[in-house]
């Protein structure tokens, strides 16, 4: 079976769908990867063939200021939302389509696995299933199907518990998200008319989920808001094994055992141009607890760029594998990327997050409502905020005792047997609507 795997050219969309990639094609599975030129080392180095995404529309996301420069002019919230999905995602979809048209008269994919911001498969879903390959999205963030509660996503607004505040989210919440997203909602309606596609009926937001063959949530239905009516075709896959890492064990890496208490801090590969926002602040909050070893990794930046005075207890690398790492830490502090906070719970490690941009005040949210750590509700915290919040961590077991609960429903869950079940799946029901069609 010869599957296509597409992601937007961020480490944190690339590494989920390579896991798969990487598992799918050791197990005889025929895997190629489209994604932008600066990821194809990365997908290739794992073993995977890869095509890259024609220039007019590709970029190297590990420096956004730089490949977008008017990005530092939109204020973080909506107005950076909009540019963002302008610019990456909803934007260049006929230019990604169009290519991978190319790229499937190279390689005829029986199915192609989008993750869910990469909105170049989307016009295929509006084709008759026997035109086109198996659909298959992916969830490399939070679920955006509708809520239980009424509640929009985006604002991260608390799980509702009450009548008042379900009313609230419908009837006011909801509207007001919709409206601010209009020009978003209006760009994807444009990009699929261009493509003699009728967008009627359908969002922007969910149509990746919602019309998909299949679509693989990568985390456990305990960390995911119940939700308004419960998609079929939504499976979730728990945490996949990330490609085995070809990076070295830091000169540190015994210390890491001496230690009674060991916390990670990270602000991914994204949100870490300026790390003042959290590693620098927790590395001031932690210098002094006692026998507590803090773990910086600098999301592939030079470990320099972090500055200031590095404490006695803190030990710093560009990059660090998890697979070594995440068993061995008992706090994680992030600023929310869904990826680093799935791997943490599969592991059982309570969470501290502090996060604003992007998806993660969504994801903040749900590691609050989950009960697995502390949301600081900001992505530039206090030293004394962070201190609190480490102190309670260790003072009450519940943090500790819900992760502990989210990583046992990880272990029930046999990911790749699911995706493999619904490959097999979902492609015999394309071959059977393309004999159909032909009799």
């Amino acid at each position: 079976m010869k599957i296509l795997f597409a992601a937007a050219p961020f480490g944190g969309h690339v590494n989920p769908l390579l896991g798969v990639a990487h598992q799918l094609s050791q197990r005889g599975y025929d895997a190629a990867f489209y994604t932008g030129t600066a990821m194809l080392q990365t997908v290739r180095q794992s073993g995977i063939d890869a095509f890259a995404f024609p220039s007019e529309v590709d970029f190297d996301a590990s420096d956004l200021d730089r490949a977008f420069p008017e990005r530092k002019q939109r204020s973080a919230g909506i107005e950076r939302v909009v540019f963002d999905f302008t610019s990456f995602f909803i934007g260049p979809m006929a230019s990604h389509y169009h290519r991978l048209q190319q790229v499937l008269e190279a390689f005829d994919a029986d199915a192609i696995v989008y993750e869910q911001l990469f909105f170049g498969a989307i016009p295929f879903l509006f084709q008759p299933r026997y035109e086109r390959p198996a659909l298959i999205g992916c969830g490399i963030t939070f679920l955006t199907t509708p809520r239980q509660d009424h509640a929009p996503h985006g604002p991260a607004l608390p799980f509702a518990t009450d009548e008042a505040t379900r009313l609230s989210y419908r009837n006011e919440a909801l509207p007001s998200v919709a409206k601010a997203r209009e020009p978003l909602q209006d760009l994807y309606a444009r990009e699929l008319d261009k493509l003699g596609i009728d967008a009627a009926g359908t969002s922007f937001g969910n149509v990746g989920t919602l019309r998909a063959d299949a679509y693989w949530q990568m985390t456990v239905p305990s960390f995911e808001y119940p939700q308004d009516v419960a998609a079929t075709n939504i499976i979730f896959t728990g945490a996949i094994p990330q490609v085995p890492s070809n990076t070295q064990l830091p000169s540190w890496a015994g210390d890491v055992a001496q230690f009674e208490r060991v916390v990670l801090v990270t602000q991914g590969t994204v949100a870490n141009e300026d790390f003042k926002a959290l590693v620098q602040p927790t590395l001031d909050a932690l210098a002094d607890e006692p026998d507590t070893l803090v773990i910086v990794t600098a999301g592939g930046r030079n470990a320099d760029a972090i500055g200031g005075d590095i404490p006695r207890n803190a030990r710093i690398a560009s990059y660090l594998p998890f697979d070594w790492l995440l068993p061995q830490i008992d706090l994680l502090i992030t600023n929310g990327g869904y990826g680093t906070v799935t791997q943490a719970l599969a592991a059982g490690v309570p969470i501290i997050v502090a996060g604003s941009t992007e998806d993660k005040p969504e994801v903040a949210a749900r590691i609050a409502w989950s009960g697995v750590g502390i949301n600081l509700q900001t992505g530039s915290p206090t030293p004394q905020a962070i201190r609190d919040a480490y102190r309670r961590i260790f003072a009450e077991s519940t943090f500790r005792d819900r992760a502990q609960a989210l990583q046992d429903e990880f272990g029930r869950i046999d990911g790749m047997a699911r995706i493999e079940r619904s490959l097999a799946t979902v492609v015999a029901q394309k071959e059977e609507a393309r004999a159909g069609h032909t009799v």
